[in-house]
């Protein structure tokens, strides 16, 4: 039997990166299980941490537990700790998605990588990404501070706190829910009309940058925003560029 090459070693690329996922989400298991068993051992449950580690590393843990804002109890600071960090997770997936998507539109990414697989990534970013937008803004239920309501989150512009820019979040993450899951109903809306959808994210991208900018505590820091310039100024290069590579193909012959 004869067994094709670059069949091959699509199937080792994608047995790579399912190994990257699995390892990768075996690690974040791990690290939540550590902080529920430590939060329900200081709200008096009867258990204990892990004698896996040496003592200085429990202890180590411990206290980076502690400053985060560990147990959730109270006023307690994680939930927000955990929704900014979880929007920044989001942020980077939503660029890294978007600028692989521009990529695979020409011909740096198609001649370095087989189309399955870079289509495979494509969606596993969008999807990945959603999951921590979706968790930045659903985890601030638990803050004391701005009691965010679940009607504040869902429904556009109706929040307390910044009803404005909240309301951008919320649409933003309507319309990435909607990008990315036409992933799954591409064959039945057609490739041109899956195309012209895929184009809302250079929108949905903008609402974010904004969103962010404006709304998020961390947004004022030099190095923030200098995260903001650079990441939105690789994906202008990358529509700049595709442009430029639409416009310097030959126009096919008419029959």
């Amino acid at each position: 039997m004869v067994i094709d090459r670059n069949q091959s070693q699509d199937t080792l690329e994608i047995l790579s990166l399912t190994i990257g996922m699995m390892l990768g989400g075996l690690a974040a298991v791990l690290i939540v299980g550590f902080l529920v068993v430590y939060s329900l051992q200081v709200g008096g449950a009867n258990l204990h941490l892990p004698t896996l580690l040496p003592a200085e590393w429990q202890a180590a843990l411990v206290a980076q537990v502690r400053a985060m804002g560990f147990p959730l109890q109270g006023e307690t600071p994680a939930y927000w700790y955990m929704s900014r960090a979880s929007a920044l997770l989001g942020y980077f997936l939503l660029w890294a998605s978007t600028v692989w998507g521009l990529l695979l539109s020409t011909k740096i990414a198609k001649s370095a990588l087989s189309p399955v697989l870079t289509f495979s990534v494509h969606e596993f970013l969008s999807l990945l990404g959603l999951g921590f937008s979706a968790f930045h803004a659903f985890i601030l239920l638990g803050d004391r501070y701005i009691n965010f309501t679940l009607r504040d989150i869902l429904l556009p512009f109706s929040a307390g706190f910044e009803p404005l820019w909240v309301g951008v979040g919320t649409l933003s993450l309507y319309l990435y829910a909607l990008i990315t899951f036409s992933f799954y109903i591409r064959k039945k809306i057609g490739q041109q009309t899956w195309r012209t959808l895929h184009y809302l994210t250079f929108g949905l991208y903008g609402m974010v940058v904004a969103h962010s900018l404006l709304l998020g505590t961390d947004s004022g820091l030099p190095a923030m925003q200098g995260m903001y310039l650079a990441s939105a100024a690789s994906v202008l290069f990358l529509v700049y560029y595709r442009i430029l590579s639409s416009a310097s193909r030959p126009a096919k012959k008419r029959a």
